[in-house]
């Protein structure tokens, strides 16, 4: 069973796979990434959400750290277009080396 996701402002929500498959098919449809590929990524970010310590709601952050891994070994170009966004809203675990060079 997938958990709730806990969003920053605490409100609670399902875990939403086809929010996540829309999100990545709209980041990478002007990059040349195989639908495959799309759906190993999303089960990359699904199975560890849903075997996260046996808890039954995980924090919205634990879900971008995953989609960061995840986007870092799918296409370099959207992960640093995603890691730039999270930078730009302050989150905490864009660490220096994770940061975009220009």
């Amino acid at each position: 069973m997938l958990p709730r996701i806990i969003e920053s402002n605490d409100v609670r929500e399902p875990f939403n796979e086809e929010k996540l498959r829309s999100s990545f098919l709209k980041a990478l449809e002007t990059r040349q990434v195989k639908s495959d590929d799309v759906e190993i990524a999303i089960n990359h970010i699904k199975i560890p959400a849903a075997l996260y310590t046996g808890e039954h709601e995980v924090p919205s952050k634990m879900i971008s750290n995953l989609v960061m891994d995840v986007l870092k070994n799918l296409d370099k170009v959207i992960y640093i277009r995603f890691v730039s966004v999270l930078q730009l809203r302050g989150y905490p675990r864009v660490r220096r080396r994770d940061r975009p060079t220009a």
